[in-house]
């Protein structure tokens, strides 16, 4: 089974992909500038990108939190985008609350980004740029782990 995740952040957009538990990419993409019709397209094809590249059966996002700030108003309009586009391919988004990804990674639902990534970069023997990568290499794994039975 091919997971791919996404990380949604309001200017940096962290993915990673598995097949069934093997880490097989991971990577992420930078936006710059305002939020426009045109940095959505450019999401759009990026992530449009990825699910032609990697064919995934599941794509995996971190439950939308609301929060406060610039991120509350740009990140549903990153998820829709996202959702656009595996609407596409007839599939929905699964999503994973965050503290369940801390839980699974580091025993600690509440550890935060810092001990995320070193658990990732520790785990899987890899370096990561930014913590939205880390972010996305988690929510995956995370998710992996919690739909066990799905993994045949």
């Amino acid at each position: 089974m091919i997971v791919l995740s996404i990380d949604t952040g309001s200017s940096v957009l962290g993915w990673a992909v598995f097949r069934d538990k093997d880490l097989i990419a991971h990577g992420h993409n930078d936006y710059d500038g305002n939020y426009t019709g045109k940095k959505l397209l450019d999401i759009y094809t990026d992530i449009w990108g990825m699910i032609s590249k990697y064919d995934p059966d599941i794509i995996v996002c971190e439950s939308y939190f609301a929060g406060q700030g610039r991120g509350a108003c740009v990140i549903p309009e990153v998820r829709g985008t996202i959702r656009l586009a595996t609407a596409i391919i007839g599939k929905e988004i699964e999503e994973i609350s965050y503290p369940t990804v801390q839980k699974v990674l580091t025993g600690d639902g509440r550890c935060g980004k810092p001990a995320v990534r070193a658990m990732i970069e520790k785990s899987f023997s890899t370096t990561v740029e930014v913590e939205d990568e880390s972010d996305a290499i988690g929510i995956a794994y995370a998710w992996i782990m919690t739909h066990k039975e799905m993994m045949v």
